[in-house]
């Protein structure tokens, strides 16, 4: 649980403008300078899709098992580079939404997320995902919860997690970084393994455009910065290019 830390003397600058912050410039060498980003580009991997069809969970499961043993290789051969320590998290997919996960009621409209306790991704194939499971959604969406686990390997989130905050607003945009990169990751794994894919390059922009659209909030980030984050890890293929900790208030809006 992130904290709060507001000192006493500081009470009258937490309600200072808008424009003030405090916990700013972060310092965290876990965030800012963590070896992940010197370590270069994902290695270019084959990443061959299977078949899915509409309503076919059976088959949705498959497609997103082979996506997860893809992940493993790429962030695997990927922190081996960094000096990083790699442990394969676990995948669970299921049809229908747990009542609990990682020891919180489970959020409605929620599809995927990911457990740092235990290293868990647990996906939910519902209907929607399930009418068209042929375009890129499955397959960021799963890369985009692995980005979190690789967050978890680095220290990253243990950083992220005690790094204090005096505000809201200071929440809300450290939310927003951690957040944005994991997209951001997810991004560079899509691009190195683009090649095999073998699909238009219209496909990118417009699940890009999905995902924008359907997790724009607060807490997650703006269209345009999701939009910005994506197209940043997926143009590079390289984590370096994902530390939205040193990024301006304005790129993680």
């Amino acid at each position: 649980m992130k904290r709060v830390l507001v000192p006493l003397a500081a009470v009258a600058a937490v309600l200072a403008p808008s424009g003030t912050a405090h916990a700013y410039p972060i310092a965290d060498k876990a965030l800012t300078a963590n070896p992940l980003y010197s370590a270069g580009r994902l290695d270019i991997t084959k990443c061959e899709e299977k078949r899915v069809r509409p309503g076919d969970a059976k088959l949705a499961k498959a497609y997103l098992y082979g996506v997860f043993d893809c992940l493993n290789k790429t962030w695997s051969a990927q922190l081996k580079k960094s000096g990083q320590t790699f442990r394969v998290p676990i995948l669970k997919v299921v049809t229908k939404a747990p009542k609990r996960f990682c020891a919180h009621r489970w959020a409605k409209d929620t599809v995927s997320n990911y457990c740092e306790a235990n290293r868990t991704i647990l996906t939910v194939l519902t209907e929607e995902i399930l009418e068209d499971p042929s375009d890129l959604w499955m397959y960021n969406l799963l890369a985009s919860d692995y980005g979190q686990h690789v967050q978890n390997l680095t220290d990253i989130y243990a950083a992220y997690e005690d790094h204090s905050y005096r505000n809201k607003k200071e929440l809300l945009e450290q939310n927003r970084r951690y957040e944005l990169q994991s997209i951001c990751f997810a991004g560079a794994f899509v691009r190195s393994t683009w090649d095999s894919l073998k699909r238009p390059t219209s496909d990118w922009p417009y699940v890009v455009k999905l995902f924008s659209d359907d997790w724009s909030a607060p807490d997650f980030g703006s269209r345009r910065s999701i939009s910005y984050w994506a197209n940043r890890g997926f143009s590079s293929g390289d984590p370096g290019s994902c530390n939205t900790w040193t990024a301006s208030s304005k790129r993680v809006a």
